[in-house]
């Protein structure tokens, strides 16, 4: 049986990468899949199976930008991984809209004031 070291070693730090995402586990099973036949044509090539390794990770990337990939969308932007962390950014965004707004209005009333006491008020 081969020894496939280096690939266990970087699905394990893909699956480190991915364990926010919902479907880690089945990412990581592909990958696995992927880079061991990968791995195995390069054998049947004649490579060694260290070197064959080798090369197969150096050209899939490495783990936290591969993880990376599976965070952003079609556009490059990254994605919001869920339904409550787009509203909790919404919510925050309102919040500090208000907190702006209460903090203008409060300064507003306090210039219209000075403005109405004039000194001419007795005293």
């Amino acid at each position: 049986m081969a020894d496939y070291s280096l690939i266990d070693a970087y699905l394990d730090d893909l699956a480190s990468a991915l364990r926010w995402h919902r479907h880690a586990d089945d990412i990581v099973a592909e990958t696995d899949d992927h880079l061991r036949c990968a791995v195995e044509r390069r054998v049947g090539d004649g490579v060694d199976t260290k070197a064959a390794q080798r090369d197969v990770l150096e050209g899939f990337g490495d783990p936290a930008i591969v993880a990376r990939a599976f965070a952003t969308t079609q556009s490059g932007q990254l994605a919001i991984p869920t339904r409550s962390t787009r509203d909790a950014g919404v919510l925050a965004y309102v919040s500090a809209g208000l907190w702006i707004a209460v903090s203008g209005v409060w300064h507003l009333g306090g210039w219209v004031y000075d403005r109405l006491d004039d000194g001419t008020s007795a005293a």
